[in-house]
């Protein structure tokens, strides 16, 4: 169900994603790894699973295989600025060039960053940033509302997420309405 606090679905404030983002622009690779997991609103492994064959530089493609229902989708609208920073850390993966991985394990030469290698490096970033009791899978959650928050169906998310049905969708539309509920509320009592 993802990671959830008193029963509520778990995400980013916008303060938390810019303090986040400023720290992990300071690295080519955390900039771009960290963007992709909230553009695509990936989880840990399919992060770091990526290889350089999911990326079609010709036709601006990516193509992603979700590790938990195995749907694999290809992304065409993905923003200039992304691709971009794919670009901008290419630069300096290039001391990898046997390893088919994006993110190349830092000690076995053909081998992937392993899922909790990506965990930990949010972690140190948030550390950094001064952003407490968060995981890497919140990124994903906050993915979720940033979609919901622009009026996409559940279905529609759920299909940005790589998720097998629209349920597990509902959360965010949830949580949109939660927002444009407290902004009624809060509306309404400046009325009195």
């Amino acid at each position: 169900m993802g990671t959830a606090l008193n029963g509520r679905t778990r995400f980013l404030s916008d303060a938390e994603l810019t303090a986040f983002f400023k720290v992990a622009s300071r690295s080519k690779r955390d900039s771009f790894l960290f963007n992709a997991i909230l553009f695509f609103g990936l989880r840990s492994r399919e992060a770091a699973e990526l290889k350089l064959s999911n990326f079609d530089f010709e036709n601006l493609i990516i193509t992603i295989r979700a590790v938990k229902n195995g749907l694999t989708r290809s992304y065409e609208e993905v923003p200039s600025e992304l691709w971009h920073k794919l670009k901008m850390y290419l630069k300096v993966r290039k001391a990898h060039p046997k390893n088919p991985y994006l993110f190349p394990h830092r000690y076995l030469e053909t081998a992937a960053m392993t899922a909790i290698g990506v965990q930990s490096l949010f972690k140190r970033i948030c550390q950094k940033a001064g952003i407490k009791e968060h995981s890497v899978h919140d990124l994903r959650h906050s993915r979720g509302r940033q979609l919901a928050l622009l009026n996409l169906s559940s279905n529609r998310i759920a299909r940005h997420l790589r998720q097998k049905d629209s349920a597990s969708a509902n959360r965010y539309v949830d949580l949109a309405n939660d927002r444009e509920a407290d902004e009624k509320i809060k509306q309404a009592s400046q009325i009195f």
